[in-house]
């Protein structure tokens, strides 16, 4: 039997004790997940496609958030600008492979996929659904990308994105569960995690394990 499926058994059989919810748990009022972009459909005139790919359902105000770009033009393209109309308070950088803010124009290549990385800081006073609108040129085409920015997110999107060296949430990058993630949240089993408006419950900690486990 591999590891994973034996620390798999293990945590089911540790959640299945069972944890109730804490008293003074909060459920945050309104949509559970919101569309974070919205998608294009392909332009016959220009051949040119965007789409927007969130990394989490909501964001946090005074946090960085990832959003990427993915765009796919039937022709090559030197120069693809980006042009931003931001909520007042906000700022994006556009980042290379390597992390990197990168200037724009950027390259945009013919009948490739390309992966472009768009991180949004968020003022500490923002709340509710901001429209956000990107005009891409030379084509004069224009999206609107839609960011939920909420004070808490659902336990499982913190596990995702929490950065266990540093003791802090970090929505700049991709979320994943890894095994350092994972026996973090076995750790605050039943309680109320950063950024949450509800404890850790068993169900959360065996979601967590199945995606970990690639099941």
């Amino acid at each position: 039997m591999s590891i994973k499926k034996l620390f798999l058994r293990a945590v089911v059989i540790a959640v299945g004790l069972g944890v109730g919810v804490a008293p003074g748990d909060v459920v945050a009022q309104g949509e559970s997940t919101v569309a974070t972009a919205s998608t294009s459909n392909p332009q016959p005139a220009t051949g040119f496609v965007a789409y927007f790919e969130s990394t989490a359902p909501t964001a946090l105000p005074g946090h960085s958030f990832l959003i990427i770009l993915e765009v796919h033009s039937s022709k090559e393209i030197p120069n693809l600008n980006l042009e931003f109309v931001l909520p007042e308070g906000w700022n994006v950088q556009i980042l290379g492979p390597c992390g990197e803010t990168l200037p724009c124009p950027l390259p945009a290549y013919a009948g490739a996929s390309q992966r472009i990385p768009l991180v949004f800081k968020i003022p500490n006073a923002a709340a509710g659904i901001y429209s956000i609108s990107v005009k891409f040129l030379p084509f004069d085409q224009q999206e609107t990308l839609k960011i939920k920015v909420w004070h808490c997110l659902e336990p499982i999107e913190v596990v995702r994105h929490w950065d266990v060296e540093r003791g802090e949430i970090d929505l700049s990058r991709e979320g994943r569960v890894t095994y350092e993630r994972l026996l973090w949240a076995v750790a605050h089993l039943g309680q109320k995690i950063p950024y949450t408006c509800r404890s850790l419950q068993p169900t959360d900690i065996e979601a967590l394990v199945t995606e970990w486990c690639g099941l």
